[in-house]
């Protein structure tokens, strides 16, 4: 009696040699990782197989630091610093938000990413 293996669906992103970028999961949370061609039947690859196919791309959970992040006291500084006290304050200025996620959002990546890169993640594709 065979047993069934677990599969899961992937998308071909593009092919390279022997080799195919797949991609997987849910659309707000995908993942991709290089795999052997031959082993995608129909869209589909063991879970096994894909287990052990190298990652593409920054693994940004290894790297984002939720220490360093420190939202509520990053943003607090930020509003303050930029005049938001108040609701009405808010509503007369609403731009300053984009300006202060940007901001601490791009500081936040670029210091992962470099976490990234002085590990040898720099080029994975």
């Amino acid at each position: 009696m065979s047993e069934e293996k677990l599969t899961i669906a992937v998308k071909v992103i593009k092919k390279q040699g022997h080799s195919a970028l797949v991609q997987w999961g849910p659309e707000e949370d995908p993942r991709r990782a290089w795999a052997p061609v031959y082993k995608i039947e129909d869209g589909h690859i063991e879970a096994d197989t894909l287990a052990e196919c190298p990652p593409y791309g920054i693994q940004w959970e290894q790297y984002l630091d939720e220490e360093e992040f420190g939202l509520m006291d990053r943003v607090t500084k930020a509003l303050r610093k930029a005049g938001i006290w108040t609701f009405e304050d808010l509503q007369s200025n609403d731009r300053v938000l984009t300006r202060i996620a940007v901001n601490i959002i791009g500081k936040v990546v670029w210091g992962a990413a470099k976490r990234a890169a002085a590990k040898g993640e720099k080029k994975n594709g």
